[in-house]
C-alpha cells in the first residue's frame, strides 16, 4: 500500500478529477505522479524506478529486471486508466 502521503495526495486528485486511478501493487517507490489527457487522469510511473524495485526487491539482474517490467508490466492493460510509463533520461 502506498505512504500515506502519496495515498492522500491520489485521493484528492481522484475527487478534483472525477477519476479513479489505478496503480501498481508493490511499485510504489516508482510512482512519480499524475497526468491527464482529454478528461483521463492517469499515475505514472518511472521506468527506472520500476526496474530498480525489481532488483532489489526480487533479485533479479538487471536484464531479466527488464525483461520481467516489458513483458509483464509495461505491455498491461488496465482500461484508459491504465498507468503511463515514463522513460527516464
Amino acid at each position: 500500500m502506498f505512504d500515506k502521503e502519496k495515498q492522500a495526495v491520489l485521493e484528492e486528485r481522484a475527487s478534483m478529477h472525477e477519476s479513479e486511478y489505478v496503480t501498481f501493487s508493490g511499485l510504489d517507490d516508482a510512482l512519480v505522479g499524475t497526468a491527464g489527457d482529454n478528461g483521463v487522469w492517469r499515475t505514472v510511473y518511472s521506468q527506472d524506478g520500476i526496474i530498480s524495485i525489481l532488483m532489489e526487491r526480487d533479485g533479479m539482474s538487471r536484464e531479466d529486471a527488464f525483461e520481467y517490467f516489458s513483458y509483464n508490466i509495461e505491455g498491461l492493460h488496465c482500461g484508459d486508466n491504465s498507468p503511463l510509463i515514463l522513460e527516464d533520461i
